[in-house]
């Protein structure tokens, strides 16, 4: 069946539009490695666990009940992003009869017949996207390393010296061997196996925590139900936002799902795992809070320092989780350079894979020295910046370019929420450049 023309005569001009046979983008995906939802559901959640979790527990200082609203507005404002970018990507498939487009890709062929204002930035917009991708797992992988050195040996040392006259040093260098061979996974749908016993020892850390919480625990007299201070919004707004977001995960694996369109469902794989992270996120911070009180402004240095074994099986079990959070990040990181060379070698993916533990190494040496404030400051603006790019403010620029002239011009509804979306975004990251006081990492 041909194509059929049809011409739409407004106000002021005449458009021609036309109206395609049924293209399914999804249908004509021939991907050679595919994941199923439940796969992906593991994948998502190593995304999204980060180390702002262990300082999303400052938010409860406003009250159990504000931080709780805070938490679940800041999710439903990622979340709805993420689909955002989503439909975007797939109705710009099926307008160009293509079975998949990068990140970057469609932000380019969006903005070429987009806004007039906005096409301009069609030749740098792959570029930028691509850029802001590779900055950010850099950043992700540098931090989460850097936490890993922190918490697995020292917490190891603390539970073997009881048994075994170990030594901090060696633990040091057992710790790294993960590191190193992390990003080493052959494909997505491995890694996505991995991802699954990082979610057990995710959960396992869950339960040890809550084990050690819940016994001898005190009243609700003294914890707070609402205590706002809209002074401290820029001090929690990046974590929670770093903690709930993994746009880069979901961008990078869409295209090798299995069943997209159940993904992105109500019900699907996104929304599912975005309410169980929700849930972790408040039963770890409520419970952490009125445990330890003002101590528990960094979650993992105040339970470090406990004697209780559960609480070092907790730590100890965070910190082998991460390993696989390292993995994802580290295996998205190289696939994306490796992508963007022009002979793809098996060398080539070697040395990235190489370069990605020697840059992480780095940092953990430039941590530990007398310049760590300035690097971890450089690392927090980093992460908010890209993140709130890729996950808040491009998405909608995305969405108006492509839903643009028609849906544009009849939907007020649509230029009045896409356009809060953006000043949101334009918050969040100006949120940063007031936290002096508290480490926000992801």
């Amino acid at each position: 069946m041909d194509d059929i023309v049809v011409y739409r005569i407004d106000e002021n001009d005449v458009h021609c539009e036309v109206q395609e046979e049924d293209y399914d983008p999804y249908l004509k995906r021939d991907s050679k490695v595919q994941i199923t939802n439940f796969q992906a559901l593991f994948l998502l959640i190593q995304g999204f666990i980060g180390t702002s979790v262990l300082y999303a527990v400052f938010v409860y200082k406003e009250g159990w009940l504000t931080a709780t609203i805070y938490i679940i507005l800041i999710a439903i404002l990622c979340n709805h992003c993420l689909h955002i970018l989503l439909n975007a990507k797939y109705r710009l498939c099926k307008l160009l009869k293509v079975p998949n487009l990068s990140y970057g890709e469609s932000m380019e062929r969006a903005l070429e017949t987009g806004p007039p204002i906005l096409r301009i930035f069609s030749r740098i917009s792959n570029c930028t996207v691509d850029t802001c991708l590779i900055l950010c797992q850099l950043a992700l992988c540098c931090n989460y390393s850097s936490i890993i050195i922190v918490l697995v040996p020292t917490t190891a040392e603390k539970f073997l010296q009881e048994w075994f006259n170990t030594s901090f040093t060696l633990l040091f260098f057992i710790s790294l061997i993960p590191l190193l061979l992390a990003p080493f996974m052959k494909n997505l749908r491995i890694l996505a196996n991995f991802c699954i016993l990082g979610a057990i020892f995710l959960f396992g850390a869950l339960i040890f925590f809550n084990w050690y919480v819940l016994e001898d625990f005190p009243s609700f007299d003294g914890l707070e139900i609402t205590e706002p201070n809209v002074a401290n919004l820029p001090y929690f707004l990046s974590p929670i936002v770093l903690s709930l977001q993994a746009v880069n995960v979901v961008s990078f694996m869409e295209g090798d799902l299995r069943s997209p369109i159940k993904f992105k469902q109500f019900w699907g794989t996104l929304n599912f795992g975005v309410l169980i992270i929700v849930i972790f996120q408040c039963s770890i911070g409520i419970l952490a809070y009125f445990k330890f009180g003002q101590m528990a402004d960094g979650l993992y240095f105040a339970i470090s320092n406990e004697s209780d074994q559960r609480l070092r099986v907790c730590i100890l079990l965070y910190g082998l989780a991460l390993y696989v959070s390292y993995g994802v990040q580290g295996y998205i990181f190289v696939e994306l350079l490796w992508r963007k060379t022009e002979r793809r070698r098996s060398r080539t993916k070697f040395f990235l894979r190489i370069l990605l533990f020697v840059l992480s190494f780095s940092f953990m040496v430039v941590k530990s020295s007398q310049i760590s404030p300035i690097a971890e400051y450089i690392i927090r603006i980093v992460l908010v910046v890209t993140v709130t790019l890729l996950g808040i403010i491009f998405p909608v620029i995305l969405d108006i370019c492509v839903k643009w002239p028609h849906d544009f011009r009849r939907a007020k509804y649509f230029i009045c929420v896409n356009f809060m979306l953006i000043i949101a975004g334009i918050i969040i990251i100006s949120s940063i450049l007031g936290i002096n006081e508290i480490s926000i990492n992801k």
